[in-house]
């Protein structure tokens, strides 16, 4: 389960293959079956196994609580990539791709994760609120899945251009939306 974690982080759920993961724990094909009936069942024992470990939000702990935060966690982002040859380095982003191969099982725990990625970036952007850093009629519970879908849609372009240009742009633009109200004289950061 440990080398198709590693295999996956790095390749994503649809490329790699049982013979990869058998040639990565250098194990028997026999081995792996005795254990996981096919790889939907060695896929499922992975995202759990990556929930377990709160690997699959990883990625997305940042503090969320000031723009300067957010710009830091972008920042890891993208330096992720690149240390990564632009190939997984992002457990969320990894286990964002590929969903049509996944049985509803595995998809209910996928989104258990992202779901807590959401909650940990929410309570960065209600503290923001609460101390007035963005304005009173913004909603930080949308501010957290544009946030969410504004960070996986950048990694994916960014793993499939190889480029972190794409993931570089949609931070970018997040940051623009925290920081108009502010820069138009304002005191506080993005309005509904």
């Amino acid at each position: 389960m440990e080398a198709a974690d590693r295999l996956i982080r790095c390749h994503g759920l649809t490329r790699v293959t049982l013979d990869d993961v058998r040639g990565e724990a250098k194990v028997s094909s026999s081995q792996i079956y005795h254990y996981f009936a096919d790889k939907q069942a060695l896929l499922s024992a992975v995202v759990d196994y990556q929930d377990s470990l709160s690997l699959g939000g990883e990625s997305m702990l940042g503090g969320f609580d000031s723009a300067d935060a957010v710009r830091s966690w972008g920042q890891r982002l993208i330096e992720g990539q690149r240390e990564s040859q632009y190939e997984g380095g992002c457990p969320i982003a990894t286990l964002g791709t590929g969903l049509r191969d996944l049985d509803g099982d595995t998809l209910t725990q996928i989104a258990r994760i992202f779901r807590r990625c959401e909650d940990g970036i929410r309570a960065g952007y209600r503290t923001m609120h609460a101390n007035h850093d963005i304005a009173p009629d913004a909603d930080p519970d949308a501010l957290a899945t544009m946030t969410l879908a504004t960070a996986i849609g950048g990694l994916v372009l960014t793993q499939l251009n190889r480029d972190t240009q794409p993931l570089q742009t949609a931070l970018d633009a997040l940051l623009g939306c925290l920081q108009s109200q502010h820069q138009s004289g304002s005191n506080t950061l993005v309005s509904n």
